[in-house]
């Protein structure tokens, strides 16, 4: 039995090695497709054959974050970020009727305020004899006569 098994196995070998059409397999035959017309425009060919370089418009610096870093604490909690220092100096307090006006010396130049008004990003909160007080949220800056300042 295994003899007959065996010679059968060499037999079926021996035929698919040396061609025989009944072990052949039969290869797919890919569709018939027909040729493409011609192309009228030239510039088309050239555009796909030779296409142009990109380029890359870039309005930032590539290797800076996206995301801004804030200032953390040891802890790792976020902290605000440092004030900028009010760049600003008073002259002098003229008294108009019942108002008062400052003379204030900032970045651009020497101007008059009154309450209300805003230097930077500050509301002038007060005008009283020899100070201006000036307020961002909760931070409080008082500008004395002669520049100098206290917080």
């Amino acid at each position: 039995m295994r003899k007959v098994f065996i010679s059968c196995m060499v037999v079926f070998f021996v035929c698919a090695m040396s061609g025989c059409k009944l072990f052949k397999k039969k290869k797919a035959r890919a569709p018939q497709v027909s040729p493409v017309s011609k192309v009228s425009s030239v510039e088309l060919a050239h555009e796909i054959l030779r296409p142009k370089p990109y380029k890359f418009k870039t309005t930032r610096d590539p290797f800076r974050p996206v995301i801004e870093r804030k200032h953390f604490s040891s802890q790792g909690l976020p902290v605000d970020e440092p004030e900028e220092m009010l760049e600003a100096k008073v002259i002098g307090i003229v008294l108009l009727g019942e108002a008062h006006t400052a003379l204030i010396e900032t970045a651009s130049g020497v101007k008059v305020f009154k309450r209300g008004d805003m230097i930077d990003s500050y509301v002038i909160d007060k005008i009283e004899g020899k100070i201006v007080v000036l307020k961002k949220g909760s931070n409080e800056v008082v500008l004395k006569v002669g520049g100098e300042e206290n917080e």
